[in-house]
């Protein structure tokens, strides 16, 4: 759910290099995530040769989706983020909390900033997709109106774990289970094994510039501003095995 990179990093203690993985993006709605953050152990890598700490000032995007949170840690002027921020313009509008996302330089001044956002109550703001998406999605909604039969069907499924806006864990009738991992990125349904511990199969997956297809398979005509997440959970809770799943999300 978030995103870290590779990267070759120079040891400033003894000029060893080697290779470090270090965050992009992280999720702070997983209280491990924020006690990185607030520990001051984010990009934190030990050189492989003398085995020195070293704090990296490297640029990521924190978030908090179901809070609508969003803050850069910007240490100094990077292409990469200015892409993502103009990518979260064009696909969840330029008003979202991901495009207007501060994009602080000091530390000390960016855990401020996250700690602000997430005292002021009442004053969230929903990510919004562009003009152009949402005419595309009222299509859709319309399209599935003459295509569909519409009366509600039972579950099968169980739903085990479920964080608004974030991700939802099931479990099907074939004792399977999956994750729906809705991300700034996109959204992503994989199989998990060894009891939802781990995943081990990408069944279908969405970036954003592809989100109008999902749309398409999982819309609820009498629900047309329900999240992504909330649409997708509904149809996947009437699947009674991963199968039944890859079939839905392939149109079959």
């Amino acid at each position: 759910m978030s995103k870290q990179v590779q990267a070759q990093i120079r040891c400033p203690n003894c000029n060893h290099q080697f290779e470090a993985t270090l965050y992009f993006s992280i999720w702070i709605e997983y209280p491990e995530n924020r006690k990185l953050i607030f520990d001051d152990k984010i990009n934190v890598v030990t050189c492989s040769a003398c085995k020195s700490k070293t704090k990296l000032p490297f640029p990521f995007l924190c978030t908090n989706v179901k809070e609508k949170i969003a803050v850069w840690y910007e240490p100094y002027p990077d292409a990469d983020v200015e892409k993502d921020v103009q990518q979260y313009v064009k696909h969840t509008g330029p008003n979202s909390f991901y495009a207007t996302a501060p994009r602080i330089r000091d530390w000390n001044a960016f855990k401020e900033k996250i700690v602000e956002l997430e005292q002021r109550t009442g004053m969230r703001q929903a990510a919004e997709w562009s003009p152009e998406m949402r005419e595309k999605f009222q299509g859709f909604v319309q399209s599935l109106k003459k295509k569909q039969d519409l009366r509600p069907a039972k579950p099968v499924a169980e739903v085990i774990n479920y964080k608004p806006g974030a991700y939802c864990q099931i479990k099907l009738a074939s004792r399977e289970r999956v994750l729906i991992s809705c991300a700034q990125t996109g959204i992503k349904i994989v199989k998990l094994g060894l009891g939802g511990l781990i995943p081990t199969k990408t069944i279908a997956e969405w970036p954003v510039a592809q989100i109008e297809a999902a749309i398409l398979i999982f819309a609820d005509e009498s629900k047309p501003t329900q999240h992504p997440l909330d649409a997708i959970k509904n149809k996947l809770t009437l699947c009674s095995s991963v199968r039944e799943i890859e079939q839905l999300c392939k149109g079959c």
